[in-house]
């Protein structure tokens, strides 16, 4: 009965446990309904790794597995092959987390970012610590475990004991025909989303990383812009300035040469009274001259 309420999605849990307990009192079964009224609701994060411990139990042995390698290269201090099983680690604990979050979307229960941090760290915790990988197995965490230092706090973690495995999915012999093919049908649509999803994914980083790119470009040639039309301003604010003064100098040029103009008048003037002058100075000396020989 616990297998089947850690089942649920967190929302579900509380009316089907009390429709359970009524159940069994009318039943008789007092004991038992003390027992199941007992059972805690599960956190959404320990909801969703409950339901991949139930769905994919190969990939959670799996993760325990890589877990148990991981502690037996530490303990032989094999360098290259725990590098490699650490980059495998983050893989695998990155997948299932990627796996459980998918899980919980078909169920209608999609988790948010704090969630799926939760899931991850119960992952690695469950990969870290071989008790707290017992307990992701059994399918019935009731909130998200994390690992800190050597150790993972599973006090009030788990509903039950360690020991108890999920209960099994129910055996494909059991399907018929029609079932199994919808089943393989929907793994295939699954495996192709699953690629489809990761193509896109590293279309959107690629298009991210250009976009980036292409922002970064932008705004330099805003500011080169910027600078240059503060460039331009202030040349065309020189060029104003050298139009006015070269307005200034031909007007000076147009005023000089109307005086030297005039000044040269006025010396051609002089010249001729000059000459005049001087022509009758002649003509009064001659005649002085003859005057003073005729005497």
């Amino acid at each position: 009965m616990a297998d089947e309420l850690y089942a649920l999605n967190p929302g579900d849990f509380v009316a089907r446990r009390d429709e359970r307990v009524a159940d069994l009192r009318r039943a008789g079964e007092r004991g038992l309904a003390t027992a199941v009224k007992g059972l805690r609701r599960p956190t959404v994060a320990a909801s969703v790794v409950n339901r991949l411990a139930r769905q994919r139990p190969e990939e959670v042995e799996r993760l325990v597995d890589l877990g148990a390698n991981m502690r037996e290269a530490q303990a032989s201090l094999a360098g290259d092959e725990l590098r490699a099983l650490g980059r495998q680690r983050q893989q695998l604990v990155a997948a299932l987390s990627r796996e459980a979050a998918r899980l919980a979307a078909e169920a209608r229960h999609p988790v948010s970012d704090a969630v799926q941090r939760e899931v991850e760290s119960t992952l690695d915790a469950a990969l870290a610590d071989p008790e707290a990988g017992a307990a992701a197995r059994t399918g019935r965490l009731l909130r998200a475990l994390e690992h800190r230092g050597l150790e993972v706090n599973l006090e009030g973690a788990v509903a039950g004991s360690l020991s108890e495995a999920p209960a099994p999915a129910p055996p494909v012999a059991a399907r018929d025909k029609k079932d199994e093919e919808g089943a393989q049908a929907r793994r295939g649509a699954l495996t192709a989303a699953r690629d489809e999803e990761q193509s896109a994914q590293n279309r959107l980083q690629k298009a991210q990383s250009q976009l980036a790119e292409a922002e970064g470009t932008f705004e330099r040639s805003e500011r080169r812009a910027a600078e240059t039309g503060r460039e331009v301003e202030r040349l065309e604010s020189q060029l104003e300035g050298a139009r006015r003064s070269s307005e200034r100098a031909a007007e000076e040029v147009e005023t000089a040469r109307h005086r030297c103009e005039e000044a040269a008048e006025q010396a051609w003037r002089a010249a001729d009274e000059h000459a005049a002058a001087a022509e009758k100075v002649r003509a009064l000396q001659a005649d002085d001259a003859d005057r003073a020989g005729g005497a």
